[in-house]
């Protein structure tokens, strides 16, 4: 009896040896801080209440043992008003920790000591009092009232208040973060409302105005929100709310309505959600249940859930905690408490997302076992849980299996031969059996055996979103045209599935709002990538502009009410419109003498085919023949038509051409349809094999972002390009010097499924399953790619002590070519002789860039990435006597940022990641 008695007095957490600031994947937990006697009860008011466990490496140690990690609760402090103890904060179970890693924790009466000492026993509530949330310093560990008590038990502005949370003594339930809009989300247990709080990088917070209350108004009367509890009020319950998180714009909170001491009333546990609006509001007209707690195997109740965490991908974790009435959890055994036994009957949870677009979850999932077998079968949470990671290396200072460790607070973990312990248990996603021998355990307060039960706290870990649960990775999205003015389309997109499991399908919503279902069969395996083409009506869109979609990853379907197995986090993918012609065609040069040229021409409209072609030069002076032939083309079909131009034009000089498509011809001499399309064509230098066949196209700089090769569009020369098809080996060129390449492939390759990469930042831009490309005459396939570099603002400063430009002359800041490392300078001039230099930061010359007798006009020159290293320069530009200078800052490189891609009825066209440097 007395080893209990001793044991009593030593149950609070005991930390040592990590220090501040906060790092990633250390976790921050709560406990009760002990007794300094028991006859009379008095908390120990220097033993701390929250502490720091370093839990970033659980592979370092042994499965089933006691693990010892390094702890810390600002131990290191010398002032009160820091420490981390009950005298400075009171009781707290709730933690939020912000994405600086300043943690904050709420005062909180779950450990069960009011009845015995009072409420207004030392060490109960902290200086902020009942409703107080504390802010504890990342950096620093100082510790401030970032929100204190209004002795009320209603939220009022009058008299000062309206920064105090209103609170008689109930205690708070729990905090959530939510990123987006930097605002905390904390329930109250007093009046059963969601209060918001800002300013989380000052001491001192601020409350929003109007608390949200989601289910009936609070009486008013002291005390805790449920009616049922306080005298003449009846039986209701309910309006509590305890646990609290946030995911995907959206607040998900639990509601207490049934424990272990009551139930039978009617009444469930459940998780309930409300959205955030883009101000930071929740919208109560978005309130909806999103499941019941099921109950404890073989009850007829469950208990409370008080900590609601998510992964990146969606999953959610709930923790419950085992309760006996209004607030004490009662327990055998514990020297203060009075009750019968109830710490062993509080499950962890996970839930995993089981609908389309909308945060549905399965009802009941994956229960974790939490301790040793016991009354409940290894149901011994303490209400806290969170998501970790499986290691750390300390020399690279890295982290590794993001979110593949649940970390939760509970009692009676493991039995071990030096005695029990309470405090935190790690389980490996995935690896979880009733067996305790292959998770980790963690006694809080370092000493075996002391039967901490009922008085261990929250955990939350410090971690960033790891998307190992979601679509990482998008190689390319982009639409195509179906048919001319139908609004008819096709959206390309290629995924990569990053889930554990396989994916059985997708929903996919469009712009329009309705969604769509893709069905993989087989089911796309774990790592592997797909391309889907997905038919979508959404009438027709303006040329260039940018339509957004929803794609979401699911498992099998199940039966109702279900729909998934699971789903993965929604994705949004945005592509540009392209413009949709009834014909496409394409420049080529087919021969190595002469002109030599040849139109790649595909019909995207008459139908079941075209009979009769006309093509007309447009250019003054120049002349094209055939000017017409009697040709069939199927609707959706390609053909090559070798022509004249003359006189023969230079390479990269355009011609315009307007090329006709006639239906069926009729009696009349009429045709029964036709289509025409005027375009101008860049003279080409690459020769095309068409007895070979393979893939043509030009990387180009589309400088008005209209997704096709237009005049004075600059070619971009010595741009890897790479073919990948998914068997066989990879095929690597370099455009030409007029920015042209072709891949030569063998006859039916081309038809194959391939990936194109472009440029040495070797990040898919597109995977394409070419399958829309007809034989031409001598059934010789041909595929029409082209890559369109989309400008790029360059960062243009004016540090202090360099001369500001002029404005003689009209010279622009450079825009960055994406992917290639180099910069175009636009600028204009009258005609004369014309030089454009680059001076480095001392004045000195670095290169001349451009220098010859310029034409009246619009010009653009490159400057290579050899030459434009990170640094500060003048651009100087100079014309009979006059000149203008341009202050440019070149910047390090950024991580490349693929963008959208878009195809252009039949030639694709592509925008390269971020350039190397800008």
């Amino acid at each position: 009896m007395r080893y209990l008695l001793l044991s009593a007095l030593t149950c609070a957490c005991a930390f040592a040896a990590i220090s501040l600031p906060l790092e990633k994947g250390v976790a921050v937990a709560t406990c009760f801080p002990g007794w300094k006697s028991i006859n009379p009860p008095v908390i120990n008011l220097d033993s701390p209440v929250v502490g720091l466990v370093d839990v970033r490496n659980p592979a370092s140690t042994t499965t089933g043992t006691n693990w010892q990690p390094d702890m810390f609760h600002n131990e290191t402090s010398t002032a009160p008003v820091n420490q981390w103890t009950a005298r400075r904060m009171g009781l707290v179970f709730g933690i939020a920790i912000d994405k600086r890693g300043n943690i904050f924790v709420a005062a909180s009466r779950i450990y069960g000591i009011q009845g015995i000492t009072g409420d207004t026993a030392p060490g109960l509530w902290g200086s902020a009092g009942s409703g107080g949330v504390y802010r504890i310093d990342r950096a620093t560990g100082n510790v401030t009232d970032f929100i204190t008590t209004n002795n009320a038990a209603s939220y009022t502005t009058a008299g000062g208040n309206s920064n105090k949370i209103p609170n008689t003594g109930s205690g708070l339930g729990n905090l959530a973060y939510d990123k987006n809009t930097e605002q905390l989300f904390v329930t109250n247990f007093e009046d059963g409302k969601i209060y918001r709080l800002s300013g989380l990088t000052q001491n001192t917070g601020t409350i929003a105005p109007a608390p949200y209350d989601p289910f009936n108004p609070d009486d008013g009367l002291p005390g805790f929100s449920d009616p049922g509890l306080k005298p003449g009020n009846g039986n209701q319950i309910g309006e509590r709310i305890w646990g609290i998180g946030v995911f995907n714009g959206r607040v998900y909170f639990s509601v207490w309505a049934e424990d272990v001491g009551r139930f039978g009333r009617g009444l469930t546990n459940s998780i309930h959600s409300v959205a955030i609006t883009a101000a930071g509001t929740l919208n109560g007209t978005t309130l909806r249940k999103e499941v019941d707690i099921p109950n404890m195997p073989g009850r007829p109740w469950s208990n409370p859930v008080s900590d609601i965490e998510f992964s990146s991908g969606g999953r959610m974790l709930v923790a419950e905690r085992s309760q006996l009435d209004q607030s004490v959890p009662a327990s055998v055994n514990d020297l203060v408490d009075i009750g019968q036994q109830a710490a062993h009957r509080s499950r962890v949870i996970e839930f995993r997302l089981s609908g389309p677009l909308n945060n549905v979850y399965t009802p009941f999932l994956n229960p974790l076992h939490i301790g040793e077998t016991s009354w409940a079968a290894n149901s011994n949470s303490a209400g806290g849980v969170d998501y970790g990671y499986l290691e750390y290396d300390n020399e690279l200072d890295q982290l590794a299996g993001c979110e593949k460790m649940i970390w939760a607070s509970g009692d009676y973990l493991r039995n071990t031969p030096n005695g029990l312990i309470y405090g935190l248990q790690g389980t490996i996603s995935g690896v979880n059996t009733p067996s305790t021998a292959d998770d980790y355990f963690i006694d809080l307060n370092g000493v075996l055996g002391t039967q901490d039960k009922v008085k261990i706290g929250d955990v939350d870990v410090f971690r960033d979103d790891c998307g190992s649960d979601a679509i990482t990775d998008v190689p390319s999205s982009y639409l195509e045209c179906v048919n001319e003015g139908t609004g008819k389309y096709n959206l390309n997109i290629t995924v990569v599935n990053n889930n554990a499991d396989p994916v059985s399908g997708a929903v996919v919503l469009l712009p329009n709002g309705s969604s769509t279902n893709v069905t993989f069969n087989p089911p796309l395996a774990p790592g592997a990538t797909t391309t889907v083409s997905i038919p979508i009506t959404i009438g027709a869109q303006t040329t260039g502009s940018l339509l957004t979609f929803v794609f979401q990853f699911h498992g099998k379907p199940l039966p109702p009410p279900l729909t998934y197995q699971f789903c993965d986090k929604p994705l949004t993918v945005s592509v540009r419109v392209p413009e949709c012609g009834c014909i496409t065609a394409t420049l080529i040069r087919i021969g190595v003498t002469g002109s030599s040229l040849a139109l790649y021409i595909k019909n995207h409209v008459v139908d079941p085919n075209a009979t009769f072609v006309t093509i007309n030069s447009l250019t003054p002076g120049i002349t094209i023949t055939p000017g017409s032939l009697n040709l069939s083309i199927p609707y959706g079909g390609t053909a090559l038509i070798p022509v004249n131009i003359a006189p023969a034009p230079a390479v990269g000089a355009f011609v315009k051409i307007a090329i006709t498509l006639h239906g069926k011809k009729l009696g009349n001499g009429y045709f029964e349809s036709c289509c025409m399309e005027e375009a101008e064509y860049p003279i080409p230098r690459q020769v095309v094999n068409t007895t070979i066949g393979g893939v043509y196209g030009n990387v180009f700089l589309d400088l008005n972002t209209d997704l096709r090769l237009d005049p004075r569009e600059p070619r971009l020369p010595g741009i890897s390009v790479t073919y990948i098809p998914e068997k066989g080996e990879r095929i690597v060129v370099r455009t030409n010097d007029s920015g042209e390449y072709f891949i030569p492939l063998a006859g039916e390759a081309v038809r194959a499924p391939y990936t194109l990469v472009a440029d040495a930042s070797n990040a898919r831009q597109r995977c394409c399953t070419v399958r829309s490309f007809a034989a031409v005459p001598g059934g010789v396939p041909l595929g029409i790619v082209n890559f369109a570099v989309a400008p790029i603002e360059a960062s243009v400063t004016a540090p202090e002590g360099l001369p500001a430009s002029s404005d003689v002359l009209d010279l622009e800041a450079p825009d960055t070519i994406g992917g290639t490392g180099s910069s175009a300078i636009r600028y204009s001039v009258p005609t004369g002789l014309t030089t454009l230099r680059l001076l480095d930061s001392d004045g000195n010359d670095a290169g001349t860039i451009a220098h010859s007798h310029h034409e009246a006009g619009d010009y653009i020159a490159i400057i290579r990435s050899h030459d434009w290293q990170p640094g500060i320069y003048t651009l100087e530009l100079s014309i009979a006597g006059d000149s203008q200078q341009r202050v440019v800052s070149v910047l390090p490189s950024a991580p490349p940022t693929p963008f959208s891609a878009a195809k252009q009825a039949g030639v694709t066209l592509f925008r390269l990641p971020t350039p190397g440097v800008r």
